[in-house]
């Protein structure tokens, strides 16, 4: 399959920012086994232009290809924020191939989920049918700070592809503060795994695949199938855990995560 080229758009966000950039230079961005080239990146009034090339796209599809340049450009936000002191965010849009000229236009939604069906709802905006119901998490949350972290690293971990098993492995560490009177972290994470009904392999799992060495400061990626698993576990602990709060003896009958 021949190399394809893209022009990426998308936004530096808050939209009320402006930022400009212009930046001529060949810079080669890994996931997996593709690769990806980036030519160019133009950003007037915050808006972002990426010129770059998917020299493999056998190994990167479009999706990686949109996660890849929104990493990078990530990193140049958050250096021209660093130097101005300002917390700049990234939302790549959409793709145009420059070769077929087709426009893809990307959603906010991740297909997590193993029924398809329920990944077209929810993209649609129609809660999964076993989420606890918007009125019952917001009230969980309300009183438990730990599931208010949990939904932010949710939330990042779709925001963040670079990082998605990290914060899904923080919205689990976050949840183990819950443990009523434990002071011994092994524990905490112990009532944990046993209250909500999660295997010690997810968990450990879930460290292999890079949230051990991301907590400690260390660089590396994730395919998509990692990512998918990862979120699925972040998000079906969640569900557990405000079914838990919500009534002690829910999760009886649940098989193990």
């Amino acid at each position: 399959m021949p190399a394809e080229r893209y022009v990426f758009q998308g936004l530096v966000l808050p939209e009320r920012t402006n930022v400009n950039i212009h930046l001529d230079a060949a810079v080669k961005v890994q996931s997996g086994k593709g690769m990806l080239q980036i030519n160019s990146i133009r950003c007037s009034r915050s808006k972002i232009t990426v010129d770059c090339i998917n020299e493999i796209p056998a190994e990167m599809n479009l999706a990686t290809a949109k996660n890849a340049v929104e990493s990078f450009i990530r990193v140049v936000t958050d250096t021209l924020g660093f130097t101005v002191a300002c917390g700049y965010d990234v939302e790549i849009t959409s793709a145009y191939n420059l070769e077929t000229k087709a426009n893809n236009i990307f959603g906010v939604h991740e297909n997590i989920f193993d029924d398809q069906k329920i990944n077209l709802s929810t993209s649609q905006g129609t809660a999964h049918p076993l989420s606890p119901s918007i009125g019952d998490i917001i009230a969980t949350a309300v009183t438990s700070p730990q599931l208010t972290i949990a939904l932010a690293d949710f939330r990042e971990s779709i925001r963040q592809p670079a990082f998605t098993v990290f914060h899904c492995y923080q919205a689990l560490e976050s949840l183990k503060y819950s443990a009523p009177d434990i002071k011994d972290d092994q524990k905490k994470w112990s009532w944990l795994l046993s209250t909500l009904k999660i295997s010690k392999a997810t968990k450990d799992r879930l460290l292999k695949l890079g949230a051990g060495e991301q907590r400690h400061g260390k660089a590396c990626t994730s395919i998509w199938e990692e990512r998918k698993w990862a979120m699925s576990v972040a998000w079906e602990a969640i569900r557990r855990y405000v079914i838990f709060i919500r009534d002690k003896t829910a999760l009886i009958q649940c098989d193990e995560l």
